[in-house]
């Protein structure tokens, strides 16, 4: 297992424009694709307009982690109730299996629960996504059941 990255320079920020290329580019790797409830690569342009809506709207909510300046991982929480919210992980392909999906996890659920205090957070995952399912279950999340092509975790934020 590969030792858990120093986090000491880690910071998690909003989005901007200027990330949309690359998160684009993550969104269309060939792992990220087969792990997605939708496997199709997504064009230039449909990203682009999904990108400036996802930035504009208060229901949601999309962070970028960053180590010493380059962009490890992206992380959005789409609300879908009042007090639940939807929470989606991408590492970028470089920086896949060295630690960082825990790091920007954690600090990705304390800045929501911090802003938004959700009673509910939900993640979809697919059944052979093993390292997203035990990252998940490493921070927390319980696995409640089968939807279709996915299993839903979930992680409680009452109190």
């Amino acid at each position: 297992m590969t030792p858990p990255p120093d986090v000491g320079s880690f910071v998690l920020r909003d989005a901007t424009l200027d990330d949309a290329a690359e998160l684009l580019e993550w969104r269309n790797d060939a792992v990220t694709r087969a792990m997605s409830r939708n496997t199709t690569a997504v064009s230039d342009a449909d990203h682009r307009r999904w990108f400036a809506r996802t930035l504009d709207d208060p229901a949601k909510l999309l962070l970028v982690g960053c180590i010493a300046g380059d962009k490890v991982g992206m992380v959005r929480f789409d609300r879908l109730a009042s007090s639940t919210w939807e929470v989606n992980i991408n590492l970028a392909p470089g920086h896949r299996g060295k630690g960082w999906s825990h790091a920007l996890l954690a600090a990705a659920l304390e800045s929501v629960m911090a802003a938004h205090r959700p009673a509910e957070i939900v993640a979809e995952i697919k059944p052979e996504n093993v390292p997203s399912r035990r990252l998940f279950e490493a921070h927390g999340f319980r696995r409640i059941g089968s939807f279709g092509e996915v299993d839903r975790f979930v992680l409680s934020c009452r109190g």
